[in-house]
């Protein structure tokens, strides 16, 4: 069904993947939210070390962390792109 309608919305090419769930896409917003508010129970201790997130592939702020993971659940992740940070950071 989903299939037709997208066909009929003007795709081109539909190609199936294998995945179990849509993860990092906006399909899983209202499970980022519920993480978001789940998170605010929690304390993170600062940090001894630098910590690059997959979210926007940046050394995260302490205050920030809580915001990012809860993001990271509907957002493309960036780990290719984080990683020749994290490698200078070794």
């Amino acid at each position: 069904m989903l299939w037709n309608c997208l066909k009929e919305a003007g795709a081109k090419r539909l190609i199936p993947l294998n995945v179990s769930g849509p993860f990092h896409t906006a399909l899983l917003e209202s499970a980022s939210q519920k993480l978001a508010a789940e998170l605010e129970k929690v304390s993170f201790n600062d940090f001894t070390l630098p910590l690059v997130g997959n979210t926007e592939a940046q050394i995260m702020k302490s205050e920030d962390v809580k915001a990012l993971l809860a993001r990271q659940v509907m957002e493309p992740v960036r780990f290719m792109i984080r990683l020749p940070l994290s490698k200078n950071l070794v």
